[in-house]
């Protein structure tokens, strides 16, 4: 009563993401090669960011969900695409 279940394959995954997996990675550590601490962290992503001459001089694209409708097969997309600002604003 109270006891935590662990599947074998839980226990894989926290072996594998601190690098120890394999039983010669294990023993390695015992026999003092240590290994790194944690897994290293990826580089964060570059920002984003749309140059744009004025607010509204880029196109905005939109996807909505309609759902089936009688007589289709499938589901139903609406497509909506809008040009804004083509133009500089005065």
């Amino acid at each position: 009563m109270g006891r935590l279940k662990i599947s074998a394959n839980g226990v894989w995954r926290v072996l594998k993401r601190h690098g120890l997996n394999t039983r010669a990675k294990r023993l390695s550590l015992v026999c003092g090669y240590a290994a790194p601490p944690e897994p290293e962290r990826p580089e964060p992503p570059p920002e984003r960011h749309i140059e744009a001459k004025f607010p509204g001089h880029r196109v905005q694209f939109d996807n909505f969900y309609i759902g089936r409708l009688a007589g289709t097969e499938g589901v139903v997309w609406q497509y909506c695409e809008t040009w804004l600002g083509l133009s500089q604003p005065a």
